[in-house]
């Protein structure tokens, strides 16, 4: 009975990719980073995308659930923590989830989209930029930052 919102009509547990304990945390990773549930397919597409290349997932909300801050911007000695949390110095998935993730992101998670993304980023708008390269990436990165600074 523990696990009955995991039983729910809207999820496919066939051929899951995933043990049970991974998909939520997979589920409470995109619960974290998505800024609607419009978007969690396509941010557990990238997630999928990387852990397939055999990538490190590079999630910030990984980092910000070992802080003690959790409110304050990520530091570049941040992403240098040795803790098993940290997606950005670590491959695969963390130990354990790290939020309680809601039937969207589980849903995500059990059935991403298909997608050849590796890459998005916050565009400043609650929503991400998605890209397939590191150059298409960097350049949405660039957006977001010359956005926030015409807003300052």
């Amino acid at each position: 009975k523990r696990f009955k919102i995991i039983k729910h009509k809207d999820l496919n547990l066939s051929n899951l990719k995933f043990s049970i304990h991974e998909i939520i945390i997979l589920a409470s990773i995109i619960q974290a980073e998505a800024g609607s549930d419009a978007e969690m397919k396509k941010i557990s597409s990238v997630f999928n995308n990387r852990l397939d290349k055999g990538w490190k997932l590079a999630a910030d909300p990984t980092v910000k659930y070992i802080i003690s801050d959790k409110d304050r911007t990520l530091y570049p000695r941040d992403f240098k923590i040795d803790n098993p949390y940290n997606t950005y110095k670590y491959k695969g998935l963390p130990p354990g989830p790290i939020n309680s993730p809601g039937l969207e992101a589980l849903k995500a998670a059990v059935t991403p989209l298909t997608t050849d993304y590796l890459y998005f980023v916050a565009n400043g708008t609650g929503y991400h930029t998605f890209s397939k390269t590191v150059q298409q990436h960097n350049k949405a990165k660039n957006e977001f930052k010359r956005r926030r600074k015409k807003k300052s």
